[in-house]
């Protein structure tokens, strides 16, 4: 990344200072910066708010404060319309949160959440639609089979003079 960041233009470069924002990109897999929701970002979202989509490189810069970073950082991010990426393999996200804040907490991906959600409804309509066939081609069948017995009757009445 250091390579690549030289050959980023100074536009496409988001600092941060804050370890609680850099806790935040870690743990959160494509938080939201859409309506509003940048804000929960700290001191990167109004930045990546104003920022074009595409590829951004996230710099974490010592300040010299005691709960800062202690060394120089740069990170790939990816910004799309309405959520920022910080674009790490899962368990690289794991070993940074647990090198950086001796913390394990499980990543959250809220994408993929809202994926489940969205596959568990069109199932539950598909069981809804089976159904109402089924009820239907039941009904369908009890009353083909009122007629058939009817049919059935009338065939073994007798025949008016047939005596």
């Amino acid at each position: 990344m250091p390579i690549v960041q030289g050959y980023v233009g100074e536009e496409r470069i988001v600092r941060l200072t804050n370890k609680e924002t850099l806790r935040r990109l870690l743990i959160e897999m494509f938080p939201k910066i859409a309506d509003g929701a940048w804000r929960a970002l700290g001191e990167v979202g109004e930045r990546v708010r104003d920022i074009g989509m595409g590829c951004l490189v996230l710099r974490l810069e010592p300040d010299g404060t005691p709960d800062g970073f202690t060394e120089r950082m740069a990170l790939p991010l990816w910004k799309s319309l309405h959520s920022l990426n910080l674009m790490l393999p899962k368990e690289d996200r794991s070993a940074m949160l647990l090198r950086l804040f001796n913390d394990t907490t499980p990543l959250v991906n809220l994408a993929l959440t809202k994926e489940k959600q969205a596959q568990v409804q069109q199932q539950q309509q598909q069981q809804q639609q089976q159904q109402q066939q089924n009820e239907t081609q039941e009904t369908e069948t009890q009353e083909n089979g009122d007629e058939a017995a009817m049919d059935e009757a009338i065939e073994d009445a007798p025949t008016p003079g047939s005596d």
